[in-house]
């Protein structure tokens, strides 16, 4: 599972990874931080959306 959060810490979106692939069309251009749970491992990695 996967949850995106903005620059100011809220939540914006969650859901479940299908294909590897997330559509971040919805979000408008900004700074993001994304976090990765699989197998009880969680990675969290910065992204840019322009």
């Amino acid at each position: 599972k996967y949850t995106i959060y903005n620059a100011a810490g809220q939540v914006i979106a969650n859901g479940i990874l299908l294909n590897n692939q997330i559509n971040v069309s919805k979000l408008i251009n900004g700074v993001y931080v994304i976090d990765i749970e699989d197998n009880g491992n969680t990675v969290q990695k910065k992204f840019i959306k322009e």
